[in-house]
């Protein structure tokens, strides 16, 4: 089963990245609990084969973009001998207007 990564920026400075299946209800869940989402105006996500994947991936930008809010898996781990074909994942983005995406 397919999911996500997903990348929250606020005025050009990542905030947060995180991983799920269904990026509405994280968006949701975000805005609601994060004190940080009022600075979130821009969203970025890609699409993996599965979870373990995407859990693998959302650890190593967590280490290697230190995004600001993200406070689990920063742990400042050596990321050096993992690497990911990023040429092959392919991000989409779009603006953030309250808490609901808009058309990528």
């Amino acid at each position: 089963m397919w999911h996500m990564v997903y990348k929250i920026y606020g005025k050009g400075h990542l905030l947060y990245v995180g991983e799920g299946s269904d990026v509405d209800a994280r968006v949701d869940f975000h805005s609601k609990n994060a004190p940080w989402f009022k600075e979130a105006d821009w969203i970025k996500e890609c699409w993996l084969p599965n979870k373990e994947v995407a859990v693998m991936y959302e650890t190593y930008l967590i280490n290697t973009e230190k995004p600001s809010e993200n406070k689990q898996k920063n742990n400042n781990s050596d990321m050096s001998i993992v690497t990911f074909d990023e040429d092959s994942i392919m991000w989409l983005d779009g603006h953030l207007n309250g808490h609901l995406r808009e058309n990528y």
